[in-house]
């Protein structure tokens, strides 16, 4: 915190990345990865229309019902996804770009950025 009582995310740069900026891009892919894992495999078309529990999401899917909860919540604490009373409903936006055959789907651009992410992978190949 600053003298200011400000979080010093928050203080203006001085220029200088500091250990925090540093973990904060280390960190950075995960929001990513959680948001074209959860396209790909189909979370936000089983868990269109309303409230769902984990279970019935996962059996739309055939995946695992564990792993299919610790997606949704992953997918909760990104804002994609909302959770009450242990069942899940996407939030408003995806729902309207995210959801396969929605009027407004945009999903089409997470296909080009997750064929992008693979070959981010291979930069160490150069």
């Amino acid at each position: 915190m600053t003298s200011k009582g400000h979080n010093s995310r928050d203080a203006p740069r001085s220029g200088e990345l500091g250990l925090s900026d540093i973990l904060d891009l280390s960190w950075g892919w995960r929001p990513s990865i959680l948001l074209l894992q959860a396209h790909t495999s189909g979370v936000f078309d089983a868990a269109e229309g309303g409230w769902k529990g984990a279970d019935e999401i996962a059996g739309k899917l055939g995946a695992d019902r564990r792993a299919t909860g610790l997606l949704l919540d992953g997918l909760c604490g990104a804002g994609l996804v909302k959770k009450s009373g242990g069942k899940y409903k996407n939030a408003g936006v995806v729902e309207r770009h995210l959801v396969r055959g929605a009027p407004d789907y945009r999903g089409n651009i997470l296909d080009l950025d997750r064929r992008a992410v693979s070959n981010w992978l291979k930069i160490g190949e150069v």
